[in-house]
């Protein structure tokens, strides 16, 4: 046996075959060490990869094999050779055959990033960003990460930017900085950074604005598999952004990512299906779609598959299970649940009817924006339902939202509003005005209170009506 010492002073005059003075063969050098490591290493991972073994389980023999390859790369990492002591850091980092150990790992990496490794600088990098075997330090990352982004690592060069980005670890926020890295990694074909670079093309953000370099740039993440790349990609196809509009090629790349289980493409390509955009019309396909996105917690595919359950489309009728999931999607934040919800409990359908909560799924509806429960929650502040403390002046002030959504019932009960003075200052060429609108949008009972108050009719005593009310 040698002394690493000797051993590394007699390579230093390349001195590969035997000891110059007793003549015994020297073992092999690190290089030759790591690459026979390396092979064994591979022999296990094949196996793990087809699915005939699995890292935390390995059969006798393929554990015989990572351990040799194991010992081999110490063997070579305690001499110095910087390759195998990254090697040795990943099999701790990710429990290959070994117990997992950030510690050990950070301490390899350490070891090779000393020697300047740039692999090994960035997985340092890494650790010091999540306090992995160290203790979070984000300047020290960022110490790290620079000297291996030097270096061409694209990895590191990709999260640089994001330091940039997210003005982490002592850098000054920029978005030129940013794209800067970005681009660099970009360039050597990391997927991530490609993605990263052209969410900032599209956005405009330290680049000047373009569709369709940020459409290239989506394309070529998307073409390595990028699942997020591909849902932006097929974003770009369905609205002819940086590109010609195209259905079918939305329909094929929202498929793509949803293949790799990403729900929001689940639930765009469950919409294409149920209009038959780009695909041919199934409800069917469309239901088998939303329901993989809301098994994931989707709320708008939550959303979409209570419809088609509430229409019996695609899948049997089931009012309650169609309440269901209207329940889930407005527990999770979806606008259009939480109003269907609404409705759902104020009239008693597939539940029992409760106007207190209906009023409670309404407002927080309306708050979002949605017409229809706005109108809804103007219409219980109205007859003062679900609890509801009545005011006139509230109740208008929703109808207004409501119907300058275009919301016809709510253009209705406004201009009745202003026509007997409501809630607000009477104004018959304001009643006129909402009236016509509700009007043309085919509510027959505006037809007649907008001609009163547009003067078509001889003026008769007004007399105070209620709103209509449809729920």
């Amino acid at each position: 046996m040698f002394h690493v010492s000797c051993l590394a002073e007699l390579r230093k005059f390349r001195i590969k075959q035997m000891c110059p003075l007793c003549r015994t063969p020297l073992p092999p050098g690190p290089e030759k060490v790591n690459e026979d490591a390396i092979r064994r290493y591979m022999v296990v991972c094949r196996q793990v990869e087809t699915g005939r073994a699995s890292w935390s389980a390995l059969p006798s023999i393929l554990q015989l094999e990572l351990n040799a390859a194991a010992n081999m790369w110490r063997a070579a990492a305690d001499e110095g050779f910087a390759e195998s002591q990254v090697n040795l850091g990943l099999l701790f980092e990710n429990g290959h055959g070994v117990l997992q150990d950030y510690d050990k790992a950070t301490q390899w990496f350490r070891q090779a990033a000393d020697q300047g490794h740039a692999e090994a600088q960035f997985n340092l990098a890494y650790h010091f960003g999540m306090g992995r075997g160290v203790p979070q330090d984000d300047a020290a990352s960022v110490r790290w990460c620079k000297l291996a982004a030097m270096q061409g690592n694209s990895k590191a060069q990709c999260l640089l930017g994001h330091y940039y980005d997210e003005g982490r670890g002592g850098l000054k926020r920029s978005d030129e900085e940013a794209v800067r890295w970005y681009r660099k990694a970009a360039e050597q074909g990391m997927l991530k950074a490609q993605f990263d670079l052209a969410v900032h093309i599209e956005e405009g953000r330290g680049v000047v604005r373009c569709d369709e370099e940020a459409f290239r740039w989506y394309k070529l993440s998307a073409d390595q598999g990028h699942v997020i790349s591909q849902s932006r990609l097929a974003l770009k196809y369905m609205h002819g952004s940086g590109v010609l509009q195209n259905d079918e090629e939305a329909a094929h790349w929202w498929r793509k990512a949803a293949e790799q289980g990403h729900a929001s493409a689940q639930c765009s390509l469950g919409h294409m299906f149920r209009v038959g955009r780009g695909v041919v019309q199934s409800d069917k396909n469309a239901f088998q779609f939303y329901k993989k996105a809301a098994e994931q917690g989707y709320p708008e595919a939550q959303s979409n598959l209570a419809l088609l359950y509430a229409q019996g489309r695609g899948v049997r009728k089931s009012d309650t299970e169609a309440t269901r999931l209207y329940k889930e999607g407005a527990k999770n934040g979806d606008v259009h649940a939480q109003a269907a919800l609404g409705l759902r409990l104020a009239i008693g359908e597939g539940v029992e009817r409760d106007e207190t909560h209906a009023a409670v799924w309404f407002k927080k509806a309306a708050e979002k924006g949605h017409p229809m429960a706005q109108w809804c929650y103007g219409d219980f502040i109205k007859y003062g339902l679900g609890g509801l403390e009545q005011c006139d002046k509230d109740a208008v002030r929703w109808y207004r939202k409501a119907a300058e959504q275009g919301m016809a019932m709510a253009q209705y009960n406004l201009g009745i509003h202003y026509q007997d003075g409501l809630g607000l200052e009477q104004s018959d060429l304001d009643a006129a005005r909402w009236l016509k609108l509700a009007a043309a949008q085919g509510v027959t009972e505006a037809t007649s209170p907008w001609r009163e108050a547009s003067g078509e009719k001889k003026k008769k005593k007004k007399k105070k009506r209620k709103p209509k009310r449809r729920h």
